[in-house]
């Protein structure tokens, strides 16, 4: 498949559709009250984040860092 760039006819983009591979990948960054960021990812599935996030949040709770209604909705946009 080829098209013309910005409606210039001088240059060509070519390339096949099989090729192209759309990738999907999970991370999440949590920033506490303390300015304390944690990155996780990018992993492949949700799951594979979740896996990561649900101790990290349990700890912050235990640590009181974090309160348990934030680490529920942290972990339900994963679930």
């Amino acid at each position: 498949m080829s098209k013309t760039v910005d409606g210039h006819n001088d240059f060509m983009m070519i390339y096949n559709p099989g090729e192209i591979s759309r990738a999907t990948s999970y991370s999440l960054d949590i920033t506490l009250d303390n300015g304390e960021t944690a990155t996780f990812g990018p992993y492949d599935t949700k799951e594979e984040l979740l896996a990561k996030i649900e101790p990290y949040c349990e700890q912050q709770v235990k640590q009181g860092n974090m309160t348990q209604q934030e680490a529920e909705e942290i972990l339900n946009r994963y679930n």
